[in-house]
């Protein structure tokens, strides 16, 4: 016996008749009756935690002396010429808040004012970049402390 045969037997007397009308409420429409069979999150938060171990992060590098004496030569320059608010271009490693390592990131602004005893440096658009994160420091106003 084929299947048609078989549903043949079993709903025979069915198939060919309209679906009932129900009599104590009206039928849902598609979209709603859809929704009902839609997927759902059966392990909420299971895709933020698999997103969050599968993004990357850097590891903070480790400044060699030839690098750090640089870096102080040029914050005792930008010390001494802050209040000229110069233009520079700082790259710094922030620290990751929910797993090891971080990211560089590297900004342009006016240098507004370095707080040497709470070790900060202000920018003129409100960022404040803590000192011992800063790796680079350049721009055109250091160009007088290279001649």
């Amino acid at each position: 016996m084929t299947i048609e045969q078989i549903t043949e037997k079993k709903y025979g007397d069915i198939l060919d008749r309209e679906a009932p009308i129900p009599l104590r409420h009206t039928r849902m429409d598609l979209q709603d009756r859809a929704a009902q069979f839609s997927p759902f999150a059966a392990l909420v938060g299971y895709d933020d935690c698999i997103r969050e171990t599968a993004r990357l992060t850097d590891e903070q590098m480790e400044l060699d002396e030839n690098v750090k004496a640089s870096l102080d030569e040029r914050f005792a320059y930008l010390c001494v010429k802050q209040k000229e608010e110069p233009e520079i271009t700082i790259t710094f490693f922030v620290p990751d808040a929910l797993k090891e390592g971080g990211e560089y990131r590297r900004v342009t602004g006016r240098v507004r004012k370095i707080d040497l005893y709470a070790g900060n440096l202000f920018l003129a658009d409100g960022q404040i970049i803590p000192l011992q994160m800063v790796t680079e420091l350049c721009g055109d106003f250091f160009r007088e402390l290279e001649d």
